[in-house]
């Protein structure tokens, strides 16, 4: 059975997959999630990072935890921190998700969005512990 899994895809799958309520032209995060920054204009995106993480809670619960930072990017301040309180509150909604490679079971450990501009950019940081099923 399988005990690693590529946490940062399957965050960023389950990030774009968040249609109704989150990623998509009328929506907080407009643009989605990537692994890294797109090119072009500031409408809202995030970046997301592994920050660290477990490759197996015990040899009983091969379940993985990953520690992961999205950077919430917007044309405005008030654009980037509306779509980084959008996803802290997916994120704190999260129950229970499969996705390429494995399972996204819950969210802990859930961070305010705490604001980091990038130079003139406004940015938002958003950070969870992702608990992980390798399938």
């Amino acid at each position: 059975m399988p005990v690693f899994v590529d946490a940062e895809q399957i965050a960023r799958t389950w990030t774009n997959s968040r249609s109704d309520t989150l990623v998509g032209v009328g929506n907080p995060l407009e643009k989605g999630a990537f692994l890294n920054p797109p090119h072009g204009d500031y409408t809202a995106y995030a970046e997301i990072q592994l920050t660290g993480g477990s490759p197996a809670l015990s040899a009983e619960n091969p379940d993985q935890r990953a520690s992961l930072s999205w950077l919430v990017y917007g044309r405005t301040r008030q654009a980037a921190s509306d779509a980084a309180v959008a996803l802290a509150n997916e994120l704190e909604d999260l129950d229970g998700r499969d996705g390429p490679g494995g399972s996204l079971l819950v969210a802990d450990n859930v961070t305010a969005p705490l604001y980091t501009p990038d130079g003139p950019v406004a940015r938002y940081l958003v950070s969870a512990d992702l608990f992980l099923r390798a399938v």
